[in-house]
């Protein structure tokens, strides 16, 4: 977007930046997703509980990032994760009805949100298609890239073995 775009949502309250401290919570697991956070500067801390809580998984995440794009619109508008800060963040806030006028009126902002929602979409669908490994090492290392936000960073898998 253009500095006379940013400038003008700017102006009109479109967007808020805050900076919030080590330990602040930004996202709550099961809690609507209301606009959209896009982590400027700092680290973040995903967990994403299993639908049964028999596992969790725990990924230090550096910005710029996005949380949860694709939980803005659509069928579950709630967030899968809970998101805390890692170390101090800012934090770029867009409410909903502000992200709608985007959409209608910035082709480049229309163009980078369907990239990004797209992209995500297909990441999950070609998932499907990776060949499955018979060896314990490589199912395991499977199952922790089919179950991260982010590919790369540290991860901490909590499950026990008879899960696994």
């Amino acid at each position: 977007m253009s500095p006379a775009e940013l400038e003008s949502l700017h102006e009109d309250g479109a967007f808020a930046v805050r900076t919030v401290s080590k330990g602040t919570t930004i996202a709550v697991e099961g809690t609507r997703c209301e606009g959209l956070h896009i982590i400027i500067e700092g680290t973040t801390l995903c967990v994403t509980m299993s639908n049964g809580k028999a596992y969790s998984m725990e990924e230090n995440i550096q910005s710029p990032m996005v949380i949860e794009l694709d939980r803005l619109f659509g069928k579950q508008q709630r967030y899968g994760s809970a998101w805390v800060a890692s170390t101090p963040c800012s934090i770029l806030t867009v409410s909903k009805a502000h992200v709608l006028k985007l959409m209608d009126t910035s082709m480049v902002f229309r163009i980078n949100f369907l990239n990004a929602v797209t992209a995500h979409s297909q990441r999950i669908s070609d998932s499907l298609w990776h060949q499955q490994y018979d060896d314990i090492p490589h199912r395991v290392i499977r199952f922790i890239k089919d179950h991260c936000q982010y590919p790369a960073g540290s991860k901490v898998l909590r499950i026990k073995m008879k899960t696994l």
